[in-house]
């Protein structure tokens, strides 16, 4: 009995076993540590019959019984991690193909907006090209027109052709306003533009600018005002470009203002130097919808009153770029019914102090 019990791989129950029950757990033991070794759970242990039943038969049918259910878990595990694994691969070859789809889509997006711009440049370049032979037959129409209007080589007897010549010089001058401006936009879209810089007298910038649109204020009855600091600072800038500016706001001002009203030009100059101008009118403002785009070009504020008003769309996108080559600002208020004032704001690096 003692020495059954110094056997440590019998369990304590079946120490009165005889020597063929020994050797049959011996072998349940040996073939257990095998497959706790091979890990191999379809190995099964040997069971008898029921007329050889023994208790380590017993053993053997229930470690059976549990190793099948654990195969079954187990292989249950396995189906389930299978089809996780399997669908985050159709996941992830899904996304990976989005990505390459998008991938796909971004280059050829960037590819076209590469030909695009290209094909803007060209056209661009190609229009500035153009200045000369849009400009001369134009220059020739108009002179020719103010030549027979003055009647330098006689009068005109037919008042219907005086009438005619009249039309064919406005008509002229305003195409080649219209093509001017288109020219500028495409030098600038070309990056084909310069300025031709010097230190301008703002005072006299100003009057030049303000005579090129008197003729226009007079018809309309409206009074310019021009307010300048006597201590204003000189500002150096492409002179002719500064004064287009200046030519292209207050003329729109005055198309857009009511008759007998003013526009106010101001100059103000800050503690650093740094220039502002404004051009205020008292107008019928500009709708807080359109304010958004007034600068881009081609683009008109348009309703039942201001339709008949004759323009591209051009001069204030130019003047936001000529602003900008002067490595100014532009801003804009404007309330329905009160009017509209546009502010042209210079660095200090612009200004000169006399």
């Amino acid at each position: 009995m003692s020495a059954m019990n110094d056997n440590k791989d019998i369990p304590p129950e079946l120490e009165n076993t005889d020597l063929e029950s020994s050797e049959e757990l011996d072998q349940l033991l040996e073939i257990m540590d095998s497959q706790a070794e091979s890990k191999d759970l379809s190995v099964r242990l040997p069971v008898k019959t029921e007329e050889t039943d023994s208790s380590i038969s017993r053993i053997a049918q229930r470690y059976n019984d549990l190793v099948e259910q654990l195969e079954n878990l187990t292989q249950e595990i396995e189906r389930h991690v299978n089809t996780r694994t399997s669908k985050k691969s159709r996941i992830n070859n899904s996304l990976a193909n989005e990505v390459m789809d998008r991938k796909i889509a971004e280059y050829a997006l960037a590819e076209a907006l590469q030909q695009a711009r290209m094909a803007n440049k060209a056209k661009s370049t190609f229009i500035a090209n153009m200045s000369h032979e849009l400009r001369t037959p134009l220059n020739s129409i108009i002179g020719f027109s103010e030549i027979m209007e003055q009647g330098l080589f006689g009068d005109i007897n037919n008042e219907r052709y005086a009438d005619y010549v009249n039309d064919i010089h406005e008509s002229g001058t305003h195409l080649l306003s219209l093509i001017n401006d288109i020219l500028d936009l495409s030098k600038i879209e070309a990056e084909a533009m310069t300025l031709d810089e010097s230190d301008a007298d703002v005072p006299e910038l100003v009057q030049y600018s303000i005579n090129l649109v008197k003729n226009l204020a007079e018809r309309k009855d409206i009074s310019l005002i021009v307010e300048i600091p006597e201590d204003c600072p000189k500002l150096k800038c492409d002179h002719m470009r500064v004064s287009q500016v200046l030519i292209n706001l207050m003329s729109n001002a005055i198309k857009f203002s009511p008759k007998d009203s003013e526009i106010k030009l101001r100059i103000l100059v800050e503690d650093n130097n740094a220039m502002t101008m404004i051009v205020s009118d008292k107008g019928r403002g500009i709708p807080k919808e359109s304010l958004e785009k007034i600068f881009e070009p081609f683009t008109q504020v348009e309703d039942s009153s201001t339709r008949h008003i004759e323009g591209t769309g051009l001069g204030l996108a130019l003047v936001q770029s000529f602003v900008e080559m002067h490595d100014g600002r532009i801003g804009i208020e404007s309330i329905v019914g009160t009017g509209t004032d546009i502010y042209i704001y210079f660095p200090t690096e612009r200004t000169l102090m006399l």
